[in-house]
């Protein structure tokens, strides 16, 4: 595990390994959803129109979609993982507990885990040292 000093989005572009498929972000919401408004929602057997606010999704899209479309600053607080395979339909991160969270991981292609603090940190884990060093290499020549 590592921390770095987070200058923006773009910090992605190094830290992301483009041999890897994979980018999940767990229960992302943006910010223009975090305000009350109109939504048709599954709710039981149909769709129901709801007010509702704060809705998240998880987001797993290819490495090279995540550089392409999704550099925000929308990712306080919010963990991303690269991961060398699809996420499974059956893992749902808020039900893995603490202590199970890297084991099950690893077992489904965790590469790296990467997650911003308000500090502007960015704390780093990867199961593989070579990771971690080559993003403090990285680092070191931005």
């Amino acid at each position: 595990m590592g921390v770095l000093r987070w200058f923006g989005p773009e910090d992605f572009r190094w830290i992301l390994d483009p041999g890897q498929p994979w980018v999940w972000v767990p229960r992302w919401a943006d910010a223009s959803l975090r305000r009350w408004g109109s939504a048709r929602l599954p709710l039981g057997p149909s769709s129901v129109d709801v007010e509702a606010r704060f809705p998240t999704v998880d987001l797993q899209l290819s490495t090279d979609a995540f550089l392409a479309r999704f550099l925000t600053a929308e990712l306080w607080l919010q963990p991303v993982f690269q991961m060398t395979r699809r996420v499974p339909d059956t893992l749902w991160y808020e039900k893995l507990a603490p202590e199970n969270l890297y084991p099950v991981l690893l077992q489904n292609g965790l590469h790296l885990h990467a997650e911003l603090t308000y500090d502007d940190e960015l704390l780093l884990a990867a199961p593989e040292r070579s990771t971690l060093e080559r993003i403090w290499q990285a680092a070191a020549g931005r």
